[in-house]
């Protein structure tokens, strides 16, 4: 089981001020999580201002080597754990994308500390986890594609670099030195759902524009109270199993990756998988052994 870990350094890498100050100031902090959690009201998160740039993607670029595990979701299921299921996957219009349930052995663990975390009638509904360079990049450049074409029929003022930096607050983008977080394995994306009626949480998802759904610690009137204190539940629920949350998106989780080290302070633990590494290192059977990652990842 997980513990809650406190950072024991700074982050060495390179945010934007007054980003890095703040992050600085919580890693060395003996009540980080309680201030992570509590500080929704902190200058870099409030009022649905994306807090980061592409820059916290570039907090680590490693390259996996040796033997490194990912397994499916689908193949270790939980009570209170399940795929996104088809008829939601068709509301999103994303019938033809293909979305896989491969993660790190250590996030399923997680994600069934988070499970534990939440009130007794929710569970997650998991939409996709690990995403192969070449996916990552045919999607960024498809919405970017999108945007700007939405720009141009508005006589919008915007750029096509400004346009594409916007999105890259959104999604990472595919460059050299510049590790996606759902490329290492360690990034999960979630929807809360109550089990016993199989609806979802509300949480103000745009399903119609997903680019349109509110951050995280958006305060505004475009989301109902009820939506925020469903945020809140969950984002507490995921901090204490050990997941950090990417403030502009309230549905993705990340462990063990570049965003998880950059807000963290702690050492990069996944590095990038080309589809080739990621099938082979595909774990089929039981989930009994003790990986390195996991001692890494311990929390204490």
């Amino acid at each position: 089981m997980y513990k809650m870990f406190i950072p024991n350094r700074k982050a060495t890498h390179t945010l934007p001020q007054p980003i890095s100050d703040h992050l600085n100031e919580l890693a060395s902090d003996n009540n980080y999580f309680k201030k992570l959690i509590d500080n929704a009201e902190a200058d870099y998160i409030q009022n649905g201002v994306y807090p980061l740039s592409s820059d916290i993607y570039q907090s680590g670029l490693k390259i996996e080597v040796g033997e490194s595990i990912l397994i499916d979701l689908k193949e270790h299921p939980h009570n209170r754990i399940e795929p996104l299921p088809d008829e939601i996957i068709e509301k999103l219009k994303l019938r033809n994308t293909e979305f896989r349930l491969w993660m790190r052995p250590e996030v399923r663990s997680a994600l069934i500390q988070l499970t534990e975390n939440l009130p007794s009638n929710w569970g997650i509904y998991i939409f996709e986890a690990y995403r192969t360079p070449e996916d990552q990049k045919a999607r960024f450049l498809k919405y970017r594609d999108r945007l700007i074409e939405e720009a141009r029929a508005q006589n919008s003022p915007k750029t096509d670099e400004e346009i594409e930096k916007e999105l890259e607050k959104l999604m990472c983008p595919v460059r050299d030195n510049i590790t996606p977080p759902h490329t290492t394995g360690g990034a999960v994306e979630l929807f809360p759902v109550d089990l016993n009626t199989k609806e979802l949480i509300p949480m103000g998802f745009n399903f119609t524009d997903w680019t349109k759904t509110p951050p995280t610690h958006y305060k505004g009137e475009m989301l109902t109270d009820q939506e925020k204190k469903n945020r809140s539940i969950l984002l507490q629920a995921a901090t204490k199993a050990g997941f950090i949350n990417y403030p502009g998106d309230c549905w993705q989780f990340n462990l063990g990756n570049n965003i998880w080290s950059a807000i963290t302070g702690r050492s990069l633990v996944y590095g990038l998988l080309t589809e080739e590494q990621a099938r082979k290192c595909l774990k089929h059977d039981d989930l009994t052994q003790t990986s390195e990652n996991e001692r890494s990842l311990s929390f204490t």
